[in-house]
């Protein structure tokens, strides 16, 4: 790392302008920013000034030995991990204490290794914890831990990373009770139910807002319920591929189960479509069972084409999984309920053990009949 950026970095950690640098420094604003953008250097003597204004080693400030950095980081944090589990609690102010000394210890290694941001992610978690078990109403705390996360946000390379930071001041803000910054990370994180919905939710329902707490609820559901059907069509046909078609069959009658203990008669039509119901013909086919292959054909058809006469191309649930979110099924159907369900045929239309069989024609006859 230059030591253009590193001067930066130092600076803003310690909450200085560029002005205030260089009144301290006895030199211009001007000669700051070109050292920040790597214009021109400090000579020695200047090095000197910035180890005394920043408080850090020399080799700190140049960004020398960065592994050995690393591995004495990676300790400070073990070991004062260690003795905080080690430390018996036995009420709430001794937890308190407990938790300030290990964070003092953390915040005391910054001054030695102030551009670490393994050690200001490990600071800011205590801190964020600080405020949530019993001293939220410390301002000082919450602004060290907001300043921790810019430095974060600013220098971070590791998404993962930026993702804890977000996640922990949400939770940190919710405790607060200040959902508007609370909902601000919440929206920054990836959007899956364990992340931004989940804690989406739970500001709705602190701030009191339980219809939208529902609404966001039947997301996250929806959400879950989604993947996991994604999850076990991909395992389904992981099965078939293998010629392990019982058990491609046990996972793919989950997945109807699923469905209808969440859904009942408003689960997906599509999911006895091309999701569930051909891939379970497949398998039966695979195993010489015609009959069973031919019973979910039918019902493959019967259960599209009902679905759709009833509830049209969107889905209005009646359940209280679902009730307020509507299911828009027009990009499937393209309005042409035939060319839907050949297209979950085709394949199966060309087998040999299927072509000749009176219900599978009389199947095929049923279905030129739809529009």
């Amino acid at each position: 790392m230059q030591i253009g950026q590193n001067i930066k970095r130092l600076r803003k950690e310690r909450n200085l302008t560029q002005e205030e640098l260089a009144e301290r420094l006895n030199i211009s604003p001007q000669a700051v920013s070109k050292w920040e953008n790597g214009i021109t250097s400090p000579d020695i003597s200047q090095l000197l000034s910035l180890v005394s204004v920043f408080g850090v080693s020399a080799d700190a400030l140049l960004g020398l030995d960065n592994r050995d950095e690393d591995a004495e980081v990676e300790r400070i944090i073990r070991e004062a991990s260690d003795k905080d589990s080690r430390t018996v609690i036995n009420t709430d102010e001794e937890a308190v204490a407990s938790q300030r000394e290990y964070h003092e210890t953390l915040h005391n290694a910054l001054t030695q290794y102030p551009n670490n941001i393994k050690l200001l992610n490990a600071c800011l978690e205590i801190g964020t914890s600080r405020v949530l078990t019993g001293e939220g109403g410390e301002p000082s705390l919450v602004a060290e831990c907001e300043r921790m996360a810019r430095l974060i946000f600013e220098y971070a390379k590791n998404a993962a990373m930026i993702t804890e930071t977000h996640s922990a001041l949400t939770w940190m803000y919710l405790g607060l009770k200040d959902f508007v910054k609370a909902r601000e990370h919440a929206n920054a994180l990836p959007i899956m139910p364990q992340t931004s919905g989940k804690m989406l939710a739970n500001i709705h329902f602190d701030a009191g807002e339980y219809e939208k707490q529902m609404v966001q609820c039947e997301r996250n559901i929806r959400f879950a319920y989604g993947s996991l059907l994604d999850e076990l069509t991909m395992l389904a046909a992981s099965y078939r591929k293998q010629e392990k078609y019982e058990d491609a069959i046990e996972v793919s009658k989950s997945l109807i189960g699923v469905s209808e203990a969440l859904f009942g008669e408003e689960r997906d039509p599509f999911l006895f479509g091309s999701t569930a119901s051909r891939p379970l013909a497949v398998s039966y086919l695979r195993l010489g069972d015609v009959e069973t292959t031919i019973d979910y054909l039918e019902k493959m058809v019967d259960e599209t084409v009902t679905h759709l006469c009833k509830f049209g191309t969107v889905i209005k649930s009646n359940r209280a999984i679902g009730r307020d979110l509507d299911v828009d099924l027009s990009d499937k159907t393209h309005g042409n309920l035939r060319a839907l369900v050949e297209n979950y045929l085709g394949g199966v239309r060309d087998e040999a053990a299927l072509r000749d069989h009176p219900r599978f024609v009389a199947l095929l006859e049923r279905v030129a009949t739809l529009s």
